[in-house]
């Protein structure tokens, strides 16, 4: 269910998360080739997550993007929504104009279990939890 967009900021953040912080930020270089991505795109993705406030970035010469550790607390809900906005949880999920939850369409109460397992998917864990958990077993985004 996550796009590409959301799985390369998430991939992103973890990474950010276990390897950089504010003496140490990362650049875009060092993300990318750790979690096997585009420079353009995932600049580009990292720095709409600056915008929303869920990420730091310097400029200049040893600078890079970090989290704070109010960041690093953050779910990967945020990060979605920031991404995609919020019409994966809302409105039908056959795109049917006049399902509601007075007249629903046939997949009604289905979406309905389906979105609260994402939301829950979402919001289960912190940025920092997952990171941990990365860096303590799985080594596919740190090597």
């Amino acid at each position: 269910m996550l796009s590409s967009v959301s799985k390369l900021a998430i991939k992103s953040v973890i990474f950010i998360c276990i390897k950089g912080d504010e003496a140490n930020p990362l650049g875009v270089e060092e993300i990318c080739e750790h979690i096997k991505t585009p420079k353009p795109y995932t600049s580009k993705i990292l720095q709409s997550l600056v915008k929303k406030g869920l990420l730091y970035s310097k400029k200049g010469k040893g600078g890079g993007f970090y989290l704070n550790e109010s960041q690093c607390n953050n779910t990967l809900l945020p990060i979605v929504v920031a991404l995609e906005g919020d019409g994966a949880f809302q409105g039908c999920g056959l795109g049917l104009d006049y399902c509601s939850a007075k007249n629903p369409c046939p997949a009604h109460d289905y979406f309905l279990k389906v979105r609260a397992t994402y939301t829950e998917f979402l919001t289960a864990k912190t940025i920092a939890r997952l990171a941990k958990e990365v860096e303590s077993g799985q080594d596919y985004i740190v090597r």
